[in-house]
């Protein structure tokens, strides 16, 4: 980018919404929402922490190789995404100094982790989703009550279960959709700026 220091104050551009009227873009503006992602931030942290205190407690209360093997999908789910998640998000959420380069360095990089973390978000859900319908169908077959005797007896489980998986997924897709589009517009104002 030739000219970092220049004044974005008077170029506009479309960061928040697909269509429609196109409101200023601004380096304030792009500062406040990253801001904010440090709010969003601290959300997940404290759903991972929820997460990990359940998965320690159930580890405490299993007694069959099922139950064990039924844990460890969810373990090995979480130790292989979560670090992962972690770093993409602990590097958007920096910026070396306020200069209009950085804040749009640090938008693109905030953008990729909600471009990134949305597909991952979906993949997991369905992977989470058809591992539960499997395992329940395999548990059905195994103790001779048949698939639809097993999906039957968990009903209310497993439709949660579809409900929050599809949610996570439409979620995931928002996401993955919200950062490209950013990234974009991020793209067409570095451009705007090299122009100049």
């Amino acid at each position: 980018m030739s000219r970092p220091d220049l004044d974005l104050e008077n170029l506009r551009g479309d960061w928040q919404q697909p269509s429609g009227e196109m409101p200023q873009l601004t380096i304030a503006r792009i500062r406040a929402r990253l801001w904010r992602r440090w709010l969003w931030v601290g959300l997940e942290v404290l759903a991972l922490i929820a997460v990990l205190a359940l998965m320690v407690y159930a580890a405490t209360i299993f007694e069959t190789l099922a139950e064990w093997i039924y844990w460890g999908f969810f373990a090995a789910l979480l130790c292989l995404l979560g670090p992962w998640t972690v770093m993409l998000r602990w590097r958007s959420l920096f910026r070396r100094d306020d200069s209009a380069a950085e804040i749009i360095d640090h938008a693109w990089r905030d953008a990729h982790a909600r471009d990134v973390g949305g597909r991952i978000g979906g993949w997991v859900s369905l992977v989470v989703m058809v591992f539960v319908l499997a395992w329940f169908a395999v548990r059905g077959l195994l103790e001779g009550t048949g698939i639809g005797g097993m999906l039957a007896e968990h009903a209310t489980v497993l439709a949660l279960l579809v409900l929050w998986c599809v949610g996570g997924m439409l979620l995931g897709a928002w996401q993955h959709e919200k950062g490209r589009r950013q990234k974009l517009e991020l793209t067409r104002l570095r451009e705007m700026l090299a122009a100049d």
